[in-house]
């Protein structure tokens, strides 16, 4: 049962970096949305913003925990014991806001109005999360299944509007994609931690320079 990533030690600085970078990155995306919402009402910017708000809150809260366990490590301060139980609790805690926030992205695309289903849906796969064996390795290829549908959403939009706007966001998306794919395997490989970081570092890029080239023109 692989509970954590394998993360080389010579990237480990950097995926502390890169993840308070996501965490900012992915929240000034929320924040466009929200101001795209508030230029032109449209339901669809809200909710993708709380979506990307929620993603930003779980890399906070991973990041957070992680330099904290491991500068106790350093010191000897914490007991071997307390640092598993606390690494289970960050990554539940990032698992569960991470996939919430993509299920409201999922719930942005389809146009339905109702928060009994949207709920239902969110339930149904915590419980699914928290007593899955395989924690980690589910929570990845669930959060690719999850992808998938965004990517057909997109992908519809962008051969309904073949603009480069649309284009981009739909790239964005198989990238964040592939790199879900490859950190199913960085359970057991440190490389493919590395590879996933710089992916995703493009892919949360884009997505912010396509929103704020989007608000700029409204």
């Amino acid at each position: 049962m692989a509970n954590i990533y394998i993360i080389p030690q010579w990237f480990f600085g950097y995926t502390i970096f890169l993840g308070i970078l996501f965490s900012i990155i992915t929240l000034i995306v929320g924040i466009y949305a929200l101001k795209i919402y508030k230029l032109s009402f449209q339901r669809q910017s809200k909710i993708f913003g709380i979506g990307f708000i929620l993603i930003s809150i779980s890399y906070l809260i991973r990041t957070v925990l992680t330099i904290v366990l491991f500068s106790k490590i350093k010191t000897n301060v914490i007991s071997l014991s307390t640092f598993n139980l606390w690494s289970i609790i960050g990554l539940y805690s990032h698992s569960i806001l991470f996939i919430i926030g993509l299920l409201t992205i999922i719930y942005m695309t389809t146009g339905v109005k109702s928060l009994r289903l949207y709920s239902l849906f969110i339930i149904l796969l915590i419980i699914s999360l928290i007593f899955h064996p395989f924690r980690l390795e589910f929570f990845e290829l669930l959060s690719s299944v999850l992808f998938l549908y965004i990517i057909y959403h997109y992908l519809k939009v962008y051969i309904k509007n073949r603009q480069i706007k649309n284009l981009t966001i739909l790239i964005a998306f198989i990238l964040l994609l592939l790199t879900h794919i490859d950190l199913i395997f960085s359970v057991t490989h440190g490389n493919y931690y590395v590879v996933a970081d710089i992916i995703s570092l493009v892919s949360y890029l884009i997505i912010l320079i396509n929103l704020i080239l989007i608000s700029r023109k409204k």
